[in-house]
């Protein structure tokens, strides 16, 4: 799609979607993003119209094109009659709601569901072990682990804070960051908090699963996330969870007991202190069970299963309404 910047490329995708539909007759459209031509709306983005109110004024809003642009997507994929939409969790459905009158007949909100390769198997001590010593980890060690690209969304500059603040309190807590993103500004962060030997940097991970089976905690102080599948991962994997309550998720870890969720506001001390009640092997074994007990009674494809229902279910209804 031509144009210079996101917003640009996307009027232009919506413009020629929006020619291509003409000479269909009747289509179905799913969309994942925000497009006045979707018929089912899968909400996979946080609410810009609350985040956009959090972060500027109205009139500065108004001489931002890209503020401009997404704003009044998302404005018209919420307006209709006939739309239905999927949200990813409670809070993220609630979230949207307090910024636009949705029709609750025509909202749901998706299943859960975890990938089975993060779930513990019968050779987790052993592939623990092995993970450990790849990394060249000790067992005494306190590894800590940050996943998902958007580094400062997900909160990465809080814990590598956190980091040093245990390692000032004589804990060797060492920090693995497994993600895409540019990662100068927090390799600086790092390097003045005198902790840049103990952040390490691992780019985007096809295994995933095995970091986690290395890990000890998994943090996550996010400052905005509108499910957080990650949280689900770690609980299969069985690794106590810190994480902030503005995730969507994070009801699934205080509900399982597979970790802490924080209140907001965020707190840096109270971030550390959590973080310090899993210090101790003995407590981190105990919410590490609770995790791989709730975790075991998720299905690994109901999303995908819910999704494909909901969307054979829509496109029969409308083959239904007289054109």
């Amino acid at each position: 799609m031509s144009g210079v910047q996101n917003h640009q490329r996307a009027r232009a995708f919506e413009r020629r979607l929006g020619t291509i539909l003409a000479t269909n007759h009747r289509p179905y459209v799913v969309s994942f993003v925000r497009s006045a031509h979707a018929d089912y709306y899968v909400a996979v983005d946080p609410c810009f119209a609350v985040r956009l109110k959090s972060k500027r004024p109205d009139w500065l809003v108004r001489l931002n094109p890209r503020d401009r642009y997404h704003l009044a997507a998302e404005s018209a994929v919420l307006s209709g009659s006939h739309r239905r939409y999927a949200f990813l969790s409670d809070s993220h459905k609630r979230e949207f709601a307090s910024a636009y009158p949705l029709d609750p007949e025509r909202c749901e909100v998706l299943p859960i569901e975890v990938n089975p390769s993060f779930k513990r198997s019968a050779s987790y001590e052993s592939d623990r072990r092995a993970a450990r010593n790849k990394l060249g980890v000790a067992e005494h060690q306190l590894l800590c682990i940050s996943a998902g690209s958007g580094f400062r969304t997900k909160g990465l500059d809080r814990s590598i804070d956190a980091i040093a603040a245990l390692r000032t309190r004589g804990i060797d807590a060492q920090l693995l960051v497994a993600g895409d993103d540019t990662t100068g500004p927090f390799e600086r962060q790092a390097k003045v908090a005198g902790i840049e030997q103990h952040v390490r940097f691992l780019g985007g991970r096809s295994d995933l699963n095995k970091l986690f089976f290395a890990a000890d905690v998994l943090l996550h102080p996010a400052r905005f996330e509108a499910a957080g599948k990650v949280l689900l991962e770690g609980l299969a994997a069985g690794l106590p969870i810190v994480t902030t309550d503005v995730c969507g998720y994070a009801a699934q870890v205080q509900l399982s007991g597979g970790g802490v969720v924080l209140p907001s506001p965020f707190d840096a001390a109270s971030f550390v202190d959590a973080v310090l009640t899993l210090t101790d092997a003995e407590q981190r074994e105990e919410v590490a069970h609770k995790a791989c007990a709730f975790a075991a009674t998720l299905p690994p494809n109901a999303m995908a299963e819910h999704l494909a229902r909901s969307v054979i279910a829509g496109y029969e209804q409308s083959r239904k309404v007289p054109c």
